[in-house]
């Protein structure tokens, strides 16, 4: 997981304008998803632990205050657990604010026959998620998904 330079710059661009940022990551590295219906389960590898680390380091360059909110499922708090390890070691005044529910899978509506999809699918599942082609009782539409995760950040 790295946080792309040209997102750190616009943050930087806020913050030496006086204004907050926010920047929306994914976990770092995890390991393999084997089972849709258990991967929520599925935890960082060692290197996705050094990731988050690295990556709450370069925050610290961004601002002297860190707060990081992450969803439920147990990846995405070992990485801001690790986001605020790599920010507070690197000097900044970091602290984990919660979990946010809808950060999680709301999304996937029904988990067996989502998995099942996804195995006769393949990879191209999420294409086609984004591009509307999945049946709308399995997986929540994209552009919903989207409003209900950006409406909870906010």
């Amino acid at each position: 997981m790295t946080i792309p330079q040209h997102l750190l710059d616009a943050a930087a661009l806020h913050v030496q304008r006086g204004r907050r940022a926010g920047l929306m990551v994914r976990h770092a590295e995890r390991h393999p998803v084997r089972n849709l219906l258990k991967h929520e389960s599925v935890l960082l590898t060692e290197r996705g632990h050094e990731q988050a680390k690295q990556a709450g380091a370069s925050l610290a360059k961004l601002s002297s205050h860190v707060a990081v909110a992450h969803s439920p499922v147990e990846r995405c708090a070992e990485t801001a657990r690790g986001l605020v390890a790599g920010a507070s070691t690197a000097g900044s005044k970091a602290r984990l604010v919660c979990a946010i529910d809808a950060l999680g899978s709301p999304f996937i509506l029904d988990r067996k026959r989502a998995w099942d999809l996804v195995m006769k699918i393949g990879p191209t599942f999420i294409r086609d998620w984004f591009d509307d082609k999945l049946p709308n009782d399995i997986f929540m539409p994209r552009a919903q998904g989207a409003a209900l995760q950006l409406d909870a950040i906010a």
